[in-house]
């Protein structure tokens, strides 16, 4: 082999070796970059706030305040903008909106925040505002209806003007509350009139006494539609006296009926049934029936009652002797 040759040959090995080393430091390289931690995913700092419900309504005519939840991705320092557009325009004076965690609370400047709809925007400290939310403010419901935990009230007496019920009402400034005898339609009473000093809404007969049974009410603010109507009830609970000592007999029985209790009568038997008390010198005996007083048996002993009626029907009687009263009551169920 010449001279020539062997440096082919050595020329040739040479190449062969830098090829290797080559490919040796690209594969090195890339093993390194393998290694190498990912760079954190870069946070969505135009990313909307976002709210499950967009639509609030005031709950009063006027109210400077209304209040949305949401949640956002934006953390630290942030600038909550107000818009009345999607996109441009420049943050409104008018309204301001501020975010604790989960509520957003949009403010107005003034003393009513006007029903329409807001474009919320957030901007990190550092990062660019994001896109806007839209949220929508819509009028008080001047049709809604006033509202009571307890719809039935009692008389307390078995002639008695005015009952008070509880309720609250959305309804503010002038007010007309008027009364019906039906859900809807008609003309309102004029036997029974309706007056509400919160929390106290007081039915009112015109005469003597307020009648039981179902009334509806509702309320007109000034300037707006009438609401619904609340059904009350007033019901009757009898004679309530502290002294409760006269007894009741059934049928001039030996044994008294039970203060308070009940008593069933067959409706299938014809005739009548007779409730009196024991014999006394009574300078007043006045009956009642469901609290309604029975003139025609007034200083009578007894009080005579159908069977064929029926229905569960309160017996009650009150007397004076020696100038002290007493009362006695009881049930009868005509079935």
């Amino acid at each position: 082999m010449d001279n020539r040759e062997r440096g082919f040959i050595f020329s040739f090995l040479i190449f062969i070796f830098s090829l290797v080393i080559l490919l040796s430091a690209c594969s090195f390289g890339d093993d390194i970059e393998a290694l190498r931690p990912s760079a954190p995913e870069k946070q969505d700092e135009t990313a909307a706030p976002a709210a499950a419900v967009t639509e609030v309504a005031k709950t009063t005519p006027v109210q400077k305040a209304v209040v949305f939840v949401l949640t956002s991705s934006h953390t630290g320092v942030n600038t909550w903008r107000v818009y009345n557009a999607a996109a441009g325009g420049t943050p409104l004076a008018t309204v301001n909106a501020a975010f604790a965690a989960p509520n957003l609370t949009l403010t107005a400047a003034g003393d009513d925040l006007a029903a329409g709809i807001y474009y919320v925007s957030v901007q990190q400290e550092g990062l660019a505002e994001s896109s806007r939310l839209s949220l929508t403010v819509t009028v008080w419901d001047a049709t809604a209806a006033p509202t009571a935990a307890v719809t039935e009230a009692a008389k307390t007496t078995s002639v008695q003007k005015a009952v008070v019920f509880a309720l609250t009402s959305s309804h503010t400034g002038v007010n007309t509350w008027r009364v019906y005898n039906a859900a809807a339609g008609g003309t309102p009473l004029e036997t029974v009139n309706a007056a509400f000093a919160a929390p106290n809404l007081t039915l009112t007969a015109t005469g003597d006494d307020l009648a039981t049974g179902l009334y509806y009410v509702s309320v007109q603010q000034e300037g707006f539609a009438e609401s619904s109507r609340l059904a009350l009830t007033v019901a009757n609970a009898g004679i309530v006296i502290e002294n409760t000592s006269v007894r009741l007999f059934l049928n001039n029985s030996a044994d008294p009926l039970a203060e308070g209790g009940t008593t069933s009568i067959d409706a299938a038997e014809t005739g009548t049934y007779t409730v009196n008390i024991a014999p006394g010198d009574y300078s007043e005996i006045t009956w009642y029936l469901n609290g309604a007083a029975l003139p025609q048996w007034s200083l009578s002993s007894s009080i005579v009652l159908s069977k064929r009626i029926p229905g569960i029907f309160l017996v009650s009687v009150e007397t004076t002797a020696a100038g002290e009263k007493n009362t006695g009551s009881h049930f009868f169920a005509v079935e």
